[in-house]
């Protein structure tokens, strides 16, 4: 998937510079190479750490708190992108103590002393319900968000409310959901989506419509058994 993002970049850069200068372009994509650009930050950390970024789970390498945190029935993602969210974050907490401490007071000082806070936090999370606490965090405007499942994700109200699953007719399965693309032009939502094509069913409009191939050749290519 990110290979196939960081084509489409490059072929769109490439097609942007012909029509400007005439210039055309061999666009090259490796996987590999994709994979390393979106290690993001973590790599420059590794760069002038000279130490690789140990595992946090759902943590953030350089951010404290942020992450997930377990409730009395399931968990929440807090990030506390800022000094500012964080002191709101200990204040909803009722832990407003916390905002002086001198382990926790100063960016550092958190980073230091992470597993002594995320147990402070998970001690006063714990007593209730993700209900309450995405309730409460969005009240003390603490970023926040609850884990979804793949399920959950999909019909949660956002996901219906911008459109972006569809139901079509297939010709042989019936009604069929599918995940409708994620942009948008002037504000118009993406043309309605298709059923997946069976095997073959284009083959002839689309040699003949789109790549310009005559009736007769279209007719070799299926006699040579070039096409089905």
């Amino acid at each position: 998937m990110a290979g196939s993002l960081f084509s489409v970049f490059g072929l769109l850069a490439a097609l942007h510079e012909r029509n400007a200068t005439g210039k055309r372009r061999q666009v090259e994509v490796a996987m590999l190479d994709s994979l390393i650009s979106m290690q993001g930050d973590l790599s420059q950390i590794y760069f002038v750490t000279g130490q690789s970024p140990r595992p946090v789970g759902t943590q953030h390498p350089s951010i404290v708190p942020y992450g997930s945190f377990p409730t009395s029935d399931g968990h929440v993602i807090v990030a506390c992108l800022t000094d500012r969210f964080w002191q709101n974050f200990a204040r909803s907490l009722d832990r407003e103590h916390l905002i002086e401490d001198p382990q926790f007071s100063l960016y550092e000082q958190r980073m230091e002393n992470r597993d002594t806070l995320n147990q402070i936090i998970i001690e006063r999370m714990s007593r209730d319900t993700s209900e309450y606490w995405l309730a409460r965090l969005s009240d003390f405007d603490v970023p926040n968000a609850p884990i979804l499942s793949v399920g959950d994700a999909l019909e949660q109200p956002h996901a219906l409310a911008r459109g972006l699953v569809e139901t079509v007719n297939h010709p042989t399965e019936g009604k069929m959901r599918l995940v409708r693309g994620p942009i948008r032009f002037d504000g118009e939502d993406p043309s309605a989506a298709t059923a997946p094509s069976l095997l073959g069913q284009d083959t002839q409009s689309i040699l003949k419509a789109t790549l310009g191939y005559s009736d007769e050749e279209i007719k070799n290519f299926s006699t040579t058994g070039a096409i089905p």
